[in-house]
């Protein structure tokens, strides 16, 4: 997917948290956290960024990608809807070649790097206990290599293909997942199922402001008995109550659950500047609330692309270091404008405020 430069102009459902609209709801919450689940609250948020997003977009790699990028400009858009800009959030999976290609480089490296030792030991183990003969170094090494032959090509051929261009192999499986949209304030998810898509071909699509869905953290025992953390937003009263979705990728850190959280607050908040990221930074004179912040503060605007790799440790070791949020210390701002009653969940008109949307 290539940049989206243009100007960004809020919408009347934008997420502001300075200036939240009175929310009409039908009936009481269900509160029905998922199993092993903890539900967090909206506002008070704090500048961090989650330490897995932070981790690998050093300086180098920024300068790389916006090549990368530059060049694919001069070709076909990618067949991919992922998008991190000052305009949303999407999500998209990739398809099953784009998987198997990622597959082929990735557990092909493995399985030869453990292949090669493994095999050179224990041959060597089965000759010392069976012969007493020279040790046979030429055959040790042909049955190692003839061994590692099938995951070395297979690590080979993935990784030919992945440093083509990613137009030529990036896939996406059937579209985007879910879409977090500053600019309007909505969330939209796309399920791909039901005998609707089937004929139709077409996703149903469902939507609703930012501030009507609530966060919780799934904590989920792993096969290493510990604990998988998940970040997920569900709609309160939307006709499929447990119609939710996982918010990008997991940790067995819970407070990094707690930190996404943030960091989704900051992004969809309008009297707020986007998150300082090294990602979203080439967005950052698109957004009118960011640009008049960098404007008044005097930021640099190429300050993670320029940053010295010295100063990109300190930062990743600072928000690895960061201490641990109280996220139970404050209120929920949202649940402080709530009106429970018959007319709940409708706008000015009579219509409901959420629901299917073509």
């Amino acid at each position: 997917m290539q940049p989206d430069y243009r100007p960004n102009h809020y919408g009347p459902q934008a997420y502001n948290s300075t200036h939240l609209p009175i929310i009409k709801r039908e009936q009481a919450p269900h509160n029905k956290a998922p199993l092993l689940g903890q539900l967090l609250n909206f506002g008070h948020t704090k500048e961090i960024i989650p330490y897995w997003l932070l981790e690998g977009e050093n300086p180098e790699k920024l300068r790389k990608e916006r090549q990368t990028i530059d060049e694919e400009k001069k070709g076909p858009l990618l067949d991919i809807d992922f998008r991190w800009n000052h305009r949303s959030i999407r999500y998209d999976n990739v398809g099953g070649l784009t998987k198997i290609i990622l597959m082929m480089s990735g557990l092909g490296k493995i399985f030869t790097l453990f292949s090669i030792p493994f095999f050179i030991i224990g041959l060597s183990l089965v000759w010392f206990i069976i012969s007493s003969d020279k040790f046979p170094y030429i055959e040790v090494i042909k049955m190692t290599a003839f061994a590692c032959s099938f995951p070395g090509f297979f690590w080979l051929l993935g990784s030919i293909i992945i440093k083509l261009p990613r137009k030529w192999w990036l896939r996406s499986s059937k579209g985007p997942q879910w879409d977090l949209c500053r600019e309007s304030g909505m969330v939209t998810l796309f399920s791909y199922k039901g005998k609707d898509y089937e004929k139709t071909g077409k996703p149903y699509i469902f939507q609703a402001p930012f501030y009507e869905f609530e966060p919780i953290v799934a904590s989920i025992p792993n096969r290493h008995g510990g604990t998988y953390n998940n970040l997920l937003l569900r709609h309160r009263q939307a006709p499929y109550p447990w119609f939710s979705f996982k918010c990008l990728t997991g940790d067995e850190r819970f407070q990094q659950s707690v930190h996404l959280w943030h960091f989704i607050q900051n992004y969809m908040d309008i009297s707020k500047p986007l998150p300082d990221t090294p990602f979203l930074e080439e967005y950052r004179p698109y957004d009118p609330t960011t640009k008049a912040h960098d404007e008044r503060t005097g930021r640099n605007p190429r300050y993670w692309r320029d940053m010295s790799e010295a100063d990109y440790k300190k930062a990743l070791k600072a928000t690895q270091e960061y201490p641990d949020i109280n996220f139970k210390e404050h209120l929920c701002i949202v649940e402080e404008q709530v009106v429970y009653g018959e007319a709940g969940a409708l706008d000015s008109t009579g219509k409901r405020m959420y629901g299917p949307h073509d």
